[in-house]
């Protein structure tokens, strides 16, 4: 399964904008859709979802410690957490 840059780039988008209106603090588990080209959010909570161990290893990023560091007061642009590419489609 592939994602195109476009709804990649629309994905990232709107968790951003999705985390910054609820404030969230550390992990957020939200689940999207694409159906006819168009994206839709399914669910989005402010806490972590069991999912977290699985992405962790597949991206070999320490996620948990990440949000520990991120709740206890560092900001993300200080932690600079590595950004795995993700095959797309074109």
């Amino acid at each position: 399964m592939s994602l195109s840059d476009h709804h990649l780039a629309d994905i990232e988008e709107t968790t951003l904008r999705i985390a910054r209106e609820l404030r969230v603090v550390g992990l957020m588990n939200i689940q999207y859709a694409i159906q006819g080209g168009r994206l839709y959010v399914l669910e989005a909570n402010p806490r972590a979802s069991r999912t977290v161990p699985l992405v962790s290893k597949v991206c070999d990023v320490q996620m948990a410690r990440l949000a520990t560091e991120l709740m206890m007061g560092k900001r993300l642009s200080d932690l600079r957490p590595p950004r795995r590419s993700i095959p797309t489609s074109g």
